[in-house]
């Protein structure tokens, strides 16, 4: 990085972290198209496309940038982890093997490879990953709660249960996993303990859709719709377009009418 670059970057860092992240983000693509081959400069405006969503132009730079060097193991990180939030399970799985390769130790990237192919539908190589992850760090909240996401796909209910419960004890603001032991207390027929953990991961992440939704399915399972609705039309207004949340209002709404 040339001392001209850091001293111009640091200025529309400065701008893009304080607000003005339009301004900020129109000034690195114009030095983007002065200066073409700055990996650098490339890297960073890949970062900037991602936090004002333009995942597309994110994802575009982040493989220039690895075709312009072939040892660049963060854009991959940063990309798997974009396909990861998409539900791409496949690229992120390509791009955090790439990570691997690179860097054979990385443990997040082997607790993100975990997750991902839990997702996959392949828990028995997940949990050699997961292992592997805590291993290396075994307070590892978000581990422990990958491997309880796993330990519910082997049917290890209680075992799934009980590692909530330490992911917890280490981090009592991480949401996904009340929302995850929720879940877990849901296939224990646990109903009551289950709305519980859903609340809480609620109050944690007031905007989560998938915590809203499960809320709704209690109520859903409870018989009282009108309730289940409140629930759907919150997470709606964060996502109007959410085909999942959609057919479970129209449920919603066929079973409240044909109470009447």
């Amino acid at each position: 990085m040339s001392d001209n670059y850091q001293k111009n970057f640091t200025q529309i860092l400065d701008e893009f972290k304080s607000g003005d992240k339009s301004k900020a983000f129109k000034k690195q693509k114009n030095y983007l198209k002065n200066n073409p081959n700055d990996n650098v400069a490339r890297f960073n405006f890949a970062i900037m496309c991602a936090e004002i969503n333009k995942d597309d132009l994110a994802i575009k730079n982040y493989k220039q940038v690895i075709r312009n060097d072939k040892s660049h193991w963060e854009s991959r990180f940063n990309l798997y982890i974009m396909y990861l939030d998409k539900k791409l399970y496949e690229q992120a799985h390509q791009y955090v093997n790439e990570v691997l390769e690179i860097k054979k130790n990385f443990q997040p990237a082997q607790r993100d490879k975990a997750l991902i192919l839990n997702y996959l539908q392949k828990p028995d190589e997940a949990f050699k990953y997961i292992v592997l992850a805590l291993k290396q760090n075994q307070n590892d909240h978000i581990a422990l709660n990958t491997l309880g996401l796993i330990l519910i796909s082997l049917k290890r209910l209680k075992e799934a249960k009980n590692t909530f419960i330490r992911a917890i004890e280490i981090n009592p603001k991480y949401f996904s996993s009340y929302n995850n032991m929720g879940h877990c207390y849901t296939l224990l027929h646990e109903r009551e303990k289950s709305f519980e953990a859903f609340s809480t991961a609620l109050t944690l992440n007031p905007k989560s859709l998938e915590v809203k939704n499960n809320l709704a399915n209690y109520f859903i399972d409870k018989g009282n719709y009108n309730k289940a609705l409140d629930y759907y039309f919150e997470a709606l207004k964060f996502n109007p377009r959410n085909s999942g949340i959609l057919f479970n209002t129209a449920i919603a709404y066929t079973n409240l009418n044909n109470e009447d």
